[in-house]
């Protein structure tokens, strides 16, 4: 079928959750995630890369201004794709995965008041975080914030 409109498809390269296609784990790997009946919530895995990016940013002897650079421009892109892989999920686990997303905002705005040296409540500053510039925030985007309303 995508043959006759022009497209190549790489047979090799997909891969389906359904038994009949060979995948007997009913798991696939996108974006580097684990995706399927079988897998840990997508917001967890996100959780544990999190703590690791963090932990590596603030390993180094890296000045403020870079470590925010880095935090605002690589890390926390890093967590937002989350929320859009959840389609799949019922309506039970919707609330559990909204509590994990909020969690991921807060592991972020706890990283976010080391980079700062900001002494806000972690919920403050994740407000500041979240809100416009032109309110005086940071325009910053974060999987909780936005993610399944």
């Amino acid at each position: 079928m995508f043959q006759k409109i022009g497209l190549v498809i790489n047979k090799d390269k997909c891969e389906g959750t359904d038994p009949s296609s060979g995948n007997t784990t009913g798991v696939i790997e996108f974006l580097g995630q684990n995706i399927g009946i079988n897998s840990e919530p997508i917001a967890v895995q996100i959780q544990k890369q999190l703590q690791t990016r963090i932990k590596a940013l603030q390993k180094y002897d890296i000045p403020k201004f870079y470590q925010y650079l880095i935090f605002k421009q690589c890390i926390i892109p890093s967590a937002n794709y989350g929320p859009f892989l959840e389609a799949s999920i019922t309506e039970t686990q919707l609330a559990d995965a909204k509590d994990k997303y909020d969690y991921i905002d807060i592991m972020l705005a706890e990283a976010m008041e080391e980079i700062l040296e900001s002494d806000l409540a972690t919920k403050d500053l994740l407000d500041v975080m979240i809100l416009s510039k032109d309110d005086g925030g940071l325009d910053l985007i974060t999987p909780g914030a936005y993610s399944i309303q």
